[in-house]
């Protein structure tokens, strides 16, 4: 907090009496004369206000004023004792705050750029969505053609089997009456020769 406390005041220039370490707000020379002229103004219209008094009264008011100006000046000191404590530790929360500000907003300029960057991924994804619902509604359209397909192919085998089963059937009988007509003509051939 050293290195803090010196920087800062170093960094601090006053532009009333052009020293460092502190602001014109904080001036002590400010604040004297702030005093003073109030003080004086205070006291110019209690004296002008006494025109009757003597000399002896106006002594005693000069006297006033020296002794007032002196304790002023013992108070300007007290308190620039007291307030650079003060002050050194506002100004040092001033610049954690300051600096936690500047990290809040670096932090917020990331947190932004990564909310733009999720927010386009966002939109990309959505679209890939709506992509991948659109494929998977020709998927299962693509199914149920399938399977009804799947259903024909099924019937037209069982008729091809019916067919190849009635074709063999009907070669059966057309061998069978094949033999029964050449038996029947070898029969006829020989009944006509032996009637010849």
């Amino acid at each position: 907090m050293g290195n803090k406390e010196k920087s800062s005041k170093e960094l601090l220039s006053c532009f009333k009496c052009n020293k460092t370490g502190h602001i014109k707000v904080d001036c002590p020379l400010l604040q004297y004369k702030m005093r003073n002229h109030h003080h004086n103004k205070a006291m110019t219209t209690t004296g002008s206000d006494n025109s009757d008094s003597s000399l002896h009264d106006q002594e005693k008011h000069v006297a006033n004023m020296c002794f007032i100006a002196i304790e002023n000046e013992n108070e300007l000191q007290s308190l620039d004792d007291e307030s650079n404590p003060n002050y050194n530790e506002l100004h040092d929360a001033l610049e954690s705050l300051y600096d936690e500000f500047k990290k809040l907003g670096l932090k917020y300029s990331l947190l932004k750029k990564n909310y733009a960057c999720l927010f386009v991924e966002k939109e990309t994804l959505e679209n890939k969505t709506c992509i991948v619902i659109d494929e998977n509604k020709k998927v299962n359209q693509l199914e149920k053609e399938n399977k009804s397909l799947k259903e024909k192919v099924e019937k037209l085998n069982t008729t091809l089997a019916k067919f190849i089963q009635g074709s063999k059937i009907l070669e059966n009988m057309f061998s069978c009456q094949k033999k029964i007509c050449f038996h029947v003509k070898g029969v006829f051939l020989t009944k006509k020769k032996r009637f010849r």
